[in-house]
């Protein structure tokens, strides 16, 4: 008793898993993947809605002593580090049209993304901390092929006298 009106039926499909890894260096790495694939009817109209997202973390804690004595930084006693943060991102969505009586579907729409913010954070000694920041984001809208990027730097430092 459905009339084409009146039923919409909806599919979704969603994949997303998460892997985890800790190499013996110490360093540790997060890979995250996410798809979704969504097909809704409306009125005769099909509508496909296309997602992926894709995320990268890698953590990293170093030693610096090394680093810091050919600087001539190094005081002995002290224990340096250098944290590393570095994050990957890439996402796609579209989203395609087909109306009822058209042989072909309409052109797709939709946005492409992609970002990477690594981060450097440092201890010299107990009294002088900081870090150091980088972050790059590209994003295109599919339908004009436009682009948008930008770029920041950031950097810290904290004295304790």
């Amino acid at each position: 008793n459905y009339t084409e009106i009146n039923y919409n039926p909806r599919t979704t499909k969603t994949f997303s898993p998460r892997w985890n890894i800790t190499f013996r260096n110490g360093m540790s790495a997060s890979i995250n993947v996410g798809v979704t694939n969504d097909l809704s009817e409306n009125a005769g109209t099909e509508t496909l809605s296309k997602r992926l997202n894709i995320g990268l973390q890698l953590r990293h804690s170093f030693r610096a002593e090394r680093f810091l004595a050919k600087l001539k930084l190094y005081k002995p006693g002290s224990n340096p580090t250098l944290n590393m943060d570095i994050d990957i991102q890439y996402s796609t969505d579209t989203r395609q049209r087909t109306v009822p009586g058209a042989d072909n579907p309409d052109a797709p729409t939709g946005h492409k993304r992609f970002s990477i913010s690594p981060r450097f954070s440092y201890q010299i000694t107990r009294n002088l901390t900081g870090a150091f920041r980088l972050a790059y984001n590209r994003g295109t809208t599919i339908e004009s092929n436009l682009v948008a990027q930008s770029f920041a730097l950031g950097m810290e430092v904290t004295f304790v006298f």
